[in-house]
């Protein structure tokens, strides 16, 4: 329905350098919960995907290719999906259209207005919640 950016991000060199920063010398791996406060430190909010991706491997110790695919962010990815729609959506389990319009200025989709127009057209939910079997039939 509308044009994905690129949000692949997993393969630039500073994501290599990153992991070589914080890589656990003894264990070769990355240890995310050590990570976690790092991320929240330097960026916060504006991290929310990754932290949540993060959180999810919160016991878990990455080597560098599983800790590079942290940042790769294409919604065509189920796990990325999944996370976007848990930041949107806080807890309530529905997210709706106003909440839909400032994440995709905020995660930058690359949604236009008119996208979003024929998106509440298509769903035919106006004044509804986005559930999120809903979400993944309008980005799809």
């Amino acid at each position: 329905m509308f044009q994905q950016k690129e949000f692949d991000y997993s393969q630039t060199p500073e994501v290599q350098q990153l992991y070589q920063e914080f890589v656990d010398a003894f264990e070769e791996k990355l240890i995310v919960e050590d990570f976690i406060p790092v991320v929240e430190a330097a960026c916060g909010e504006q991290c929310s995907l990754l932290l949540k991706k993060l959180q999810r491997r919160k016991n878990q110790k990455l080597d560098q290719d599983e800790f590079s695919q942290q940042f790769n962010f294409e919604l065509s990815e189920p796990e990325n999906f999944d996370c976007i729609y848990e930041v949107l959506e806080q807890g309530k389990g529905k997210i709706t259209f106003e909440g839909l319009k400032a994440a995709n200025q905020k995660y930058k989709f690359g949604l236009t207005d008119q996208d979003i127009k024929i998106m509440i057209q298509y769903t035919n939910v106006k004044d509804q919640p986005i559930t999120k079997s809903v979400f993944r039939q309008m980005i799809s």
